[in-house]
């Protein structure tokens, strides 16, 4: 399932909920409008490829049709006082808008699960606080690697909506084992690793990110297709399993050990896999090293800025199935 499939299911559970959700407003229009765009839209790519007169009779159709809705998006965009970018970005911002009513309604998350087969939204997590700081984390890292860069370009709504449903997918995919705890020891995560910015503000290697920005990169999450891929998902399984080799960090020590490797220093290929099999190699033997300075005296936070500097030379070797 790609993302704009995914993005037309929630629509048309929206529709099917809009009477509860919005009562008798205007949006209606938009979200219907919203439906048929991605319908004939979808069908229209579907039949570009053929040279049968009939199918070009229906290409014809087809184009004068989106045509008109296109009319639709650019109305609502003026509404907004917005910028009109193109129709799937002016649906991505009406979804992001509206999320408390789209995402995080009970019973819109619970006939999305129905349609889908599967529980896409999990029961227990807030949605509105977890997609609103996914959308403030986003901005906010674009925000300063714009002050950074010389060539940038500013993610689009339809951007963002992509990297939110792929971070939601993956959620859901490691749900897949009904292990609540594994969800909000990611949630807490993100939100740990996207404070450690302040704690190294001073360090000029040092700029805002969060943990699914380290581990994966918006830019790589927002060009993902399919939602229900789970390549990728290797390193939150092992970030979140208790028997695995972050077993003995704390969430901190964990939140602190990513930023160092992947942001501080860029020294993320010494503690990243080589092997399809695993995602990071065995890292277990820094939490060794931390317990035993600590006896020292020695703070976790230096132990693990040492290692991650080199300062504290260790060989990491590749994980086995003993941590399966």
């Amino acid at each position: 399932m790609t993302a704009t499939d995914l993005i037309e299911v929630i629509l048309k559970v929206t529709k099917n909920n809009y009477s509860h959700l919005f009562g008798e407003s205007d949006l209606k229009r938009y979200v219907n409008s919203s439906i048929s765009f991605i319908e004939k839209d979808k069908e229209f790519k579907s039949l570009i490829s053929s040279t049968e007169k009939d199918v070009a009779l229906k290409l014809e159709k087809l184009s004068k049709e989106l045509s008109e809705l296109k009319k639709d998006f650019e109305y609502f965009s003026k509404l907004e006082q917005k910028e009109y970018k193109n129709p799937m970005d002016t649906i991505a911002y009406l979804i992001l808008k509206y999320k408390n009513k789209i995402l995080a309604n009970d019973q819109n998350q619970i006939d999305v699960n129905t349609f889908l087969g599967y529980d896409f939204f999990i029961n227990g997590i807030d949605y509105y606080e977890l997609i609103r700081k996914l959308e403030y984390n986003i901005e906010s890292i674009e925000e300063e690697t714009s002050r950074k860069k010389v060539f940038y370009n500013k993610k689009t709504n339809f951007e963002k909506l992509k990297i939110i449903l792929r971070v939601l997918s993956m959620l859901s995919m490691l749900n897949k084992e009904n292990d609540k705890s594994k969800i909000k020891k990611v949630i807490l995560l993100n939100k740990i690793t996207a404070g450690m910015n302040d704690a190294f503000k001073y360090n000029r290697r040092a700029h805002k990110t969060d943990l699914f920005d380290t581990l994966y990169g918006y830019d790589n999450l927002k060009r993902v297709k399919s939602m229900d891929d789970e390549n990728g998902l290797k390193a939150l399984e092992e970030i979140t399993d208790s028997n695995g080799v972050f077993k003995d960090f704390t969430n901190d020590e964990i939140a602190r050990l990513l930023y160092s490797f992947f942001v501080l220093y860029g020294n993320a290929k010494e503690i990243i896999s080589n092997t399809d099999d695993f995602a990071f190699k065995d890292i277990s033997e820094i939490a060794d090293v931390i317990k035993r300075r600590t006896i020292d005296g020695i703070d976790a936070s230096k132990t693990i800025d040492d290692i991650a500097s080199g300062k504290i030379k260790m060989h990491f070797n590749e994980q086995t199935s003993k941590h399966i």
